[in-house]
């Protein structure tokens, strides 16, 4: 069993219930900035002249992500050349492509308007063709920059603590993104069978981009989602998978104030539609 937080810090969270509808309010008649920052930073959040504004990075992915790439260097190439829809990236080696193609589907929310990737040894290079034309391409980066810009409009504060961004973007997925799973138990592991809750149009929104745009995904899309938004913020997170008594199971970990807590997005909207923190920081 997972263990809850102390409760001083249970009691802190729960008096931020209230956060993003607060915030709803707040916001209404002002306009929100958010740059696009293409940058290797882990933080995307900046004052410039005097304002503040989050500025969406396209290039952040988890700690854990960039040990097991050796460095991000050619997985930022990567996401460079998708953004600029370039046919073709550097990568020496197959071992170094191989190293980030992970990273590109669990982090890079472009990735999904990619058709097809592939490693030449002859080229050296990472060569790359698009789902869409150039002008389609831009306005679905840019649709999604939109929807970065709205989520933390609603939910984040400049004065706020990493805590209580956490639990406002936690508590902002868990009421808003229709979130499926695919229950995996022991028995139907043996028989490769896995018996799959249903929700509409859920097989076209299986990772980050088609989660945010759609408001649906699946309990791996989700929490990647809830990664991506926390690394914007420079909060540190993890998808993590496994048994949860007899069902096998994907959620997140969160790193806060150097300790590392479970948030389970799923089981929250199911336990509170979104309006609780029962699976928050254990």
């Amino acid at each position: 069993m997972k263990r809850i937080v102390a409760a001083t810090l249970s009691i802190v969270l729960a008096l931020m219930l209230f956060g993003c509808a607060k915030k709803d309010n707040e916001i209404v008649g002002r306009s929100s900035t958010i740059a696009y920052a293409e940058t290797t930073s882990d933080i995307a959040k900046a004052e410039i002249d005097g304002e503040y504004t989050f500025a969406f990075n396209p290039y952040v992915v988890s700690r854990e992500a960039i040990n097991a790439m050796k460095g991000n260097e050619h997985y930022n190439k990567f996401v460079s050349a998708v953004l600029n829809r370039a046919s073709a990236v550097s990568v020496p080696t197959r071992e170094e492509y191989d190293n980030i193609r992970f990273a590109i589907g669990e982090y890079f929310p472009f990735a999904s308007l990619v058709e097809n990737f592939r490693y030449s040894a002859i080229d050296m290079a990472v060569l790359i063709d698009y789902k869409y034309d150039l002008e389609e391409h831009n306005k679905k980066i840019s649709d999604f920059k939109t929807e970065i810009e709205n989520v933390f409009a609603q939910c984040v504060d400049r004065k706020d603590s990493n805590i209580i961004a956490a639990i406002s973007l936690y508590n902002w997925i868990s009421k808003n993104i229709a979130v499926a799973t695919s229950i995996q138990s022991n028995d139907t592991a043996s028989s490769g069978i896995a018996q799959t809750e249903t929700l509409p149009d859920i097989s076209s929104a299986n990772d980050i981009y088609s989660t945010l745009l759609t408001k649906k995904g699946n309990e791996k899309s989700a929490s990647a989602l809830y990664v991506f938004l926390l690394k914007q913020l420079g909060i540190d997170s993890k998808v993590v998978s496994g048994w949860s008594g007899e069902v096998f199971r994907t959620w997140n970990m969160v790193c806060l104030n150097n300790k590392w807590y479970h948030c389970d997005i799923y089981s929250e909207q199911k336990a509170s539609d979104g309006e609780g923190l029962i699976y928050f920081g254990m």
